[in-house]
Formats: C-alpha cells, structure tokens, sequence
C-alpha cells in the first residue's frame, strides 16, 4: 500500500499537480478498480499480459501511473500495445482492491468469494491482501470472510494459508487479529492437524493457540519442526490449560529450552485431557525436565511423554524416577538419546520397583555401563508391568547383562529387551539366546 502511495504521488508530481494530503488511493479509487478488474480477470485466466483496449476510459492515466510495462505489436500500419504488471505482487495486490471493493459494496457475497477453492489455493495471495484491505475497512465485514474461509478448511495446506490470512487484519492499535483467531477456533472442525515442517512464524503460532483456546474438535497437532522455540511453547501451553480436546501433541525439534518445557510443565498440572506430549529433538535440559517431573506426580491423564534427544542428565531423571514413584498413568517413557548414565539409570530402576503402570521405558544411548544394568536387573526381579526395555547403544558389558539374564529366569512380563550395539560377550549372548531374548542381541 505504502508502494502504491509512492507511484501515486510520483504521477502527480510529473503531472504538476498541488500536493494533498488526501489518500491517493481513494482520490484514484475508479482508476484502481479498473485496473483491480482488468488484474483479477487476468489471473483467474492466467494471463500477465493484457491489451490497450481493455484500458478503456482511463488508457491515458493508467499507463502514466508507473505500476505498467509497455510493449508493441501488430503492424507499422495497426500498431497495437499490450500492457503486463511490473510484478506478479502489484497484479494480486489490485486484483484484491477489486475484490474489496465488490464485498464493501455487495457486489458479490463472501460465500460466494469463498466457495471459489482456487481463492484457497493458486490465488491466495490475492484473498490475503483482500482479508488485510476489508480488515481496515469493516471488521464486521472482515470477521465473516474469516468465518466463511474457516468452514472451507479441510486440510493442514489450506489451515496454513488461513493463518496468514488472519494475520493480516493485524492492526497496530487493536487486537482484532487476534479476536480472528478466536473466530477462526470456533468454527474450524479438524480432528487432526499436521503443520509439520510448515516454517510457521511466531506470529502464526501465537495465533494458533489463540484458536486452541476455543476450539471444540481438534485431538491431534503436530508442529514437528518449525522451530517455535521458548515463546511458541510457551504461548501454546496457556492454551492447553484452557483447551478440553487435544489429546496428542507433537512439539519435536523445535528449538524448545528449560523455558518453554517449564511453561508446558506448568499446563500439565492443569490440563485433563492430553494423552501424549512429544518433546523428543529439543534443547530441555535438568530444569525443564525437572519441571516435567514434577507435573507428572499431579497430572493423571499423560500415558506418553518423550524426552529422546534433549540434554537430560542423571539429575533430572532421578526427577523422573520420583514422579514415576506416585503417578499412575503414564505407560511409556522415552529418554533415549541423552546423558543420564549409571546414575540416572539406578534411580529409575528403583522406581520399577513400585511403579505399577509403565510399560515402555526406551534409555537407549544413554552411556549406561553395568551398575546402571544391574539396577534395572534387580528391578525386573520385582517389577510385573514393564513389557518393553530398550537399552540398545550403551556400555553393557559381561556384568550388567548377566545380571539381566538372571533377571529373566523369574520376570514373567518382559515381552521384548533390547541389548543391541553393547559390549556383551559370547558367553552372556549363549545364555540370553536360551532365554529366548535373541531377537533384540
């Protein structure tokens, strides 16, 4: 807008005329639309180019104003001009002063805009500068081409392209914006939802959880890798202490710290309905997963929590071993990838110990060495719920993996035990391979 303000005052100023401090847009509101209709007709035709006739009236001021290329054809004797935007840009951007104009005016319904999927799609550039214009011209106007894409939306590609939408009636004195997002929250019907890898920014986070807050279908959301950091997490974990229906949430490499695990951790205490937290890629290190512990000795509906890849240490799992000491509901634990060693890995064995409803505990590549291995033995001896252990790249030895063998002879759970990449010599495989463990050697 700012541009077309430029162009504009450069034309009058070549043209000599007295400088106003009126909008230029609406001094030249006919010769935009004119040229928004010529542009809208040409995208939906894919066409860039255009001729002189459809200039019509306004052939002398349109191509003066700076916004056009020229180029000649036809003969020496019919010489004929057809005219191209600079850009792909400035043709959307009049394309969407036309559409503007037709729904400020009623000259054309938002449902009937809407309906058109190729708005959703190959020309959503044009219905984004349309939300931004109706926007600053009638919210009310703009709050039901928000409600109307809304109902349109049936996958994560179009979901994407609405929340640009929303972002653009953005403006610098309210917080319409976010009102929008709420709208869109209200209305929007997606069960699952997977924006993974989709480049969102914050500010498409931050109106994300604004639409969790009220939203009424949603059970899955996966954000895999956007990178959403502290802030991201943060914000939408006040929305999971308001939200009542997502049930997985997956948040794996996001660049998230102690912070946003802190501020997660803090919604789980509340939170009643989440099943699934994935946290597996990130940067959480002791605080923040001492955050979590603590959350999990309150809440009672998390089954999964994955922890794999951050920079746990022995502190923080010995954390975890005390949650899992009083919590009744989580069945599976994934702290594979981190740096808790012999010492984290005793704490959660005595944690097997009286823990009654695990049944995946994943610790490997952990640097766990046989004092860690001969924990989790004496564990399983007592131990009735676990069905899975994974231990596979750590540094078991003969020690730790006789102790687990012995283990074995009275565990009558363990389905499956996983020693792969350790440093386990022959004698113990003979004995572990006639306890029918073979498999996962």
């Amino acid at each position: 807008m700012e541009i077309i303000e430029c162009i504009l005052r450069r034309y009058r100023n070549k043209k000599g005329f007295p400088e106003t401090n009126e909008d230029l847009v609406e001094v030249y509101d006919a010769q935009l639309k004119h040229l928004g209709q010529i542009a809208l007709n040409g995208l939906l035709e894919d066409n860039l180019d255009f001729d002189e006739s459809e200039l019509k009236s306004h052939a002398d001021e349109l191509p003066a104003f700076g916004v056009l290329s020229v180029q000649t054809g036809g003969s020496k004797l019919r010489p004929r001009r057809h005219y191209s935007f600079l850009h792909k840009s400035f043709q959307e951007y009049f394309a969407a002063i036309y559409l503007c104009s037709q729904l400020l005016n009623k000259e054309i319904s938002v449902d009937e805009l809407v309906a058109d999927r190729r708005y959703l799609e190959e020309l959503k550039e044009v219905l984004s500068f349309t939300c931004g214009m109706v926007a600053a011209r009638c919210e009310e106007t703009a709050e039901v081409l928000i409600k109307s894409i809304t109902v349109q939306v049936n996958d994560a590609k179009c979901f994407s392209a609405l929340l640009g939408f929303i972002s653009e009636c953005r403006r610098e004195d309210s917080s319409f914006h976010l009102k929008m997002a709420r709208v869109c929250g209200s209305f929007l019907k997606l069960q699952r939802l997977n924006l993974e890898f989709r480049l969102l920014s914050e500010g498409d986070v931050g109106l994300l959880a604004e639409e969790l807050k009220v939203i009424s279908t949603l059970t899955e959301l996966n954000l895999s890798g956007n990178g959403i950091g502290d802030q991201g997490a943060t914000g939408l974990a006040e929305a999971l202490k308001v939200n009542s229906t997502v049930r997985v949430l997956i948040l794996s490499r996001n660049g998230i710290c102690d912070q946003g695990a802190t501020g997660l951790a803090e919604a789980l205490t509340v939170n009643s309905t989440l099943t699934e937290l994935h946290l597996d890629g990130n940067e959480i290190g002791d605080q923040g997963a001492t955050g979590l512990a603590d959350a999990l000795k309150v809440n009672s509906t998390l089954t999964l929590l994955d922890l794999a890849g951050n920079g746990i240490g022995a502190q923080s799992a010995t954390g975890l071993a005390e949650a899992l000491k009083v919590n009744s509901t989580l069945t599976e634990l994934k702290l594979d990838g981190n740096s808790i060693g012999d010492q984290g890995t005793t704490g959660l064995a005595e944690a097997l110990t009286v823990n009654s409803t695990l049944t995946e505990l994943h610790l490997d590549g952990n640097k766990i060495g046989d004092q860690g291995a001969t924990g989790l033995a004496d564990a399983l001896k007592v131990n009735s719920t676990l069905t899975e252990l994974h231990l596979e790249f750590n540094h078991i030895g003969a020690q730790g993996a006789t102790g687990l063998a012995e283990a074995l002879k009275v565990n009558s759970t363990l389905t499956e035990l996983n020693l792969r990449f350790n440093i386990i010599s022959d004698m113990v495989r003979i004995e572990l391979r006639r306890l029918r463990y073979d498999s996962c050697l």
